[in-house]
């Protein structure tokens, strides 16, 4: 993922970016979390990254190796985690009106549209015969409860800080705990590096924004307003029906958010012109912009290094032997996040546990 971030923005000829967006992408304490665990998060990051490498050559070469690349990535990142469902489709809608958009008057809309076509029918048809077998058991978790609940300001603003800084926005974990940390408690510690990213983050996602709509690389554009419509499409249907999304299910957010911070940049270095003097300046902002995201994202990365990684007895006697019984109830969530919901997930954290009852 690290790689493929820088790779991608090298190819939009922002190599300074690419390099800076990936130290980012290497720190997030989100991607922390999730990659090393190799879960279908992880590959969905990897695979996604992947796909836009792919269709930023397929919209400039037009070839056919580019849109089966773009279609195989595509499934892959469908297959390791099927809720992207919805990035999916925010992501070929809008690349079919690329399509339209671009080839209308060069007499080849009908030979680009069958390539984007063929290659998505063949994953369509692949995903529909691996991932039909599950249906049933998801069917099943929705009539359970298992998603129900509302959505509403506070779990909006959680999403946002996950997807910026990797914590929640307010917890009422221990501040001993791997969870015991959030915006409010980092704002609270009146740390300059904390204060300054929560104002220096948003900032310039916005203005990233606004740049990828201004025009080229049409692929940045693509990807940002896809991650846009996909996170609001799965929000409105899910809060329609009564269902509670987990904030980690827009995880693909965290590389657009990333990207967008360093090109809200070129709001800046526009006026230095094209030569090696905006060049220089890029590099000193893209230095600047990765040495307050690692002061800002330090307290959170500390937390998973201390708790996270732990063997698994390590983490368990940590959370028994600092919290008495009758507290325990309240520290559920901590001890979740070791066991995880079954027995299988135990051996992700220390393959050396044997499960005696789950």
């Amino acid at each position: 993922t690290v790689f493929l971030t820088g790779l991608l923005l090298y190819l939009f000829r922002e190599p300074i970016f690419g390099l800076g967006a990936a130290a980012i992408i290497a720190l997030h304490p989100w991607v922390q979390r999730y990659t090393v665990e190799g879960r279908g998060y992880a590959l969905l990051l990897a695979f996604f990254l992947l796909s836009m490498i792919f269709l930023h050559a397929a919209l400039r070469n037009r070839r056919w190796w580019a849109w089966a690349g773009y279609g195989a990535a595509q499934f892959a990142f469908l297959y390791s985690f099927a809720g992207a469902v919805y990035l999916a489709v925010a992501l070929n809608l809008l690349v079919a009106v690329e399509i339209f958009f671009a080839e209308r008057k060069t007499g080849r809309l009908l030979v680009a549209f069958s390539r984007w076509a063929v290659v998505n029918t063949l994953c369509v048809m692949a995903l529909v015969q691996l991932l039909l077998p599950h249906v049933v058991q998801v069917s099943q978790m929705w009539q359970d409860g298992e998603f129900s609940g509302k959505m509403g300001a506070d779990w909006l603003l959680d999403c946002w800080v996950h997807a910026a800084a990797g914590i929640p926005h307010n917890t009422t974990a221990s501040t001993t705990l791997q969870f015991g940390v959030s915006l409010q408690l980092m704002g609270e510690k009146l740390d300059p590096l904390s204060w300054i990213g929560m104002g220096v983050i948003p900032a310039a996602c916005d203005a990233g924004f606004f740049r990828a709509l201004d025009g080229k690389p049409r692929t940045l554009r693509i990807m940002t307003l896809a991650a846009l419509f996909a996170t609001a499409m799965a929000y409105f249907l899910a809060a329609r029906s009564g269902y509670r999304l987990f904030s980690w299910y827009f995880l693909y957010t965290v590389p657009v958010l990333v990207i967008l911070m360093f090109y809200s940049m070129d709001w800046f270095t526009w006026i230095l012109g094209r030569g090696k003097l905006r060049r220089a300046g890029e590099a000193v902002l893209a230095l600047g912009l990765v040495a307050i995201y690692a002061g800002f994202a330090y307290l959170p990365l500390d937390r998973l290094l201390r708790f996270e990684r732990q063997p698994l007895k390590s983490a368990v006697e940590t959370i028994f032997g600092e919290t008495s019984p009758p507290e325990l109830a309240a520290r559920t969530d901590a001890l979740r996040a070791v066991f995880g919901k079954d027995k299988d997930n135990m051996a992700i954290y220390d393959p050396g546990v044997r499960v005696v009852k789950s």
